[in-house]
């Protein structure tokens, strides 16, 4: 066992393997469950688990006596307790972190509105993506907004709309909602909007 993982179980192999793996997780700042922190040799195996409890991680491990009490105890989630909060699932070797995707997905989609943003505005043709819905702005608001979802949907159609959403919002705080966006989609594209031209 090279690493710890905050949440996990382990089968013994013989004493002296219990021993060892039990002194690493006391070394790691883990705690029997029970009064007793004695280290037992003659158990099958331990499970162990770390959580986040009023502003703390509480370690505590417990020790199973026989392979039906081993089994019993789930592990589901693991994460190196030595890398800070950085989560492994399934402890599979070389599989993608879902943050990570997730972190990839977003700059994608970032990338891609933003583009469409500078695009949209250097036409220099009166779309405002600050434009208000008053009588002289929601003409204007519209037709950027109509135009911004429809470059969106050809560019990127598989954005998941949370993400687009986030992206909106670091540039413009007054955009429409996602229902409204999806409204806007489904008006007609208006004419001269060439998606070759967009820099992303």
């Amino acid at each position: 066992m090279n690493d710890i993982y905050s949440e996990g179980k382990l089968q013994f192999t013989s004493r002296l393997h219990a021993r060892q793996i039990q002194y690493k997780l006391k070394q790691a700042g883990y705690v029997y469950e029970t009064d007793s922190q004695r280290i037992r040799p003659s158990a099958y195996g331990v499970m162990w688990r770390r959580v986040w409890e009023k502003g703390g991680y509480v370690c505590t491990m417990r020790t199973a006596g026989n392979m039906a009490s081993f089994k019993a105890y789930g592990v589901n989630k693991r994460e190196s307790i030595y890398a800070d909060t950085r989560q492994v699932y399934n402890n599979v070797a070389g599989r993608t972190k879902v943050f990570e995707n997730c972190q990839a997905e977003q700059r994608k989609t970032t990338k891609i509105v933003f583009g469409i943003f500078d695009y949209l505005l250097g036409l220099n043709i009166g779309y405002d993506f600050t434009a208000r819905c008053t009588k002289k702005g929601l003409p204007i608001r519209v037709a950027t907004w109509t135009a911004f979802t429809h470059l969106l949907h050809e560019l990127h159609p598989s954005a998941k709309p949370w993400q687009v959403h986030r992206a909106i919002k670091a540039r413009y705080t007054n955009a429409p909602e996602n229902k409204k966006l999806k409204e806007l989609l489904a008006t007609r594209r208006p004419e001269g909007l060439p998606v070759g031209t967009i820099k992303v």
